[in-house]
């Protein structure tokens, strides 16, 4: 039988756990999309918040986050430390590579030739692209044509970092940079508070990847 000691004390931790799931983070006026059909194949508003949160947190030029990480919406209203758990279950860390121009356009022609409903369907923040017939165009960071000789500083999560999703190139790079141990769900919270001040009336979700 179990100890009653025990059991006592693993249920005082439950509910102590319980109550922290449960604080709220955010309210929200509009539903944050992170439906699987839309962000396996375009931008939402709830992909660009979350590519903004964690370009934000490292300062970041640009950052890359894919598709299938992202688990589910978040629905008008009070927004918990549960409901973000529920869209980023993984635990997944924000990892910072330096990479060159001509590498972030390798792994545009990789990204540009994903078909819609992967996992590995790229969004971005701080990059604007278009892809053509497979082959990317129009690539823009922060507003500026893309230097394929410019060193930039580049997040993602350790996911991908590591070659997930087919994005071995990352994996090959993985030595210029460093894992910052920052979960992307308490990013996501802190750029919540901290930036949004608790409160979204609205969110863009114009695209940042058009295809053609």
């Amino acid at each position: 039988k179990p100890n009653p000691k025990i059991k006592n004390l693993l249920e005082k931790y439950k509910e102590i756990g319980n109550k922290k799931l449960n604080n709220i983070v955010c309210v929200s006026d509009i539903l944050l999309d992170g439906s699987r059909p839309k962000v396996r194949a375009m931008d939402t508003n709830l992909s660009n918040l979350l590519t903004d949160a964690i370009r934000w947190k490292v300062n970041a030029d640009i950052s890359l986050q894919n598709g299938g990480g992202i688990r589910s919406s978040l629905n008008k209203g009070k927004i918990t430390i549960r409901d973000i758990l529920t869209v980023l279950p993984f635990g997944n860390t924000l990892y910072v590579i330096n990479l060159k121009g001509s590498i972030i356009k390798s792994i545009l022609d990789f990204a540009a030739k994903i078909p819609a409903g992967k996992g590995a369907y790229l969004h971005t923040s701080g990059l604007t692209w278009t892809s053509e017939n497979g082959i990317p165009k129009n690539i823009l960071i922060g507003g500026k044509k893309l230097d394929l000789n410019k060193v930039y500083k580049v997040v993602t999560n350790n996911y991908l970092a590591s070659g997930g999703d087919g994005y071995k190139i990352l994996d090959k790079f993985k030595s210029n940079g460093y894992d910052t141990g920052f979960t992307e769900a308490s990013v996501l919270r802190e750029f919540m508070q901290n930036e949004l001040n608790g409160k979204i009336s609205s969110y863009p979700n114009k695209s940042r990847y058009i295809r053609k």
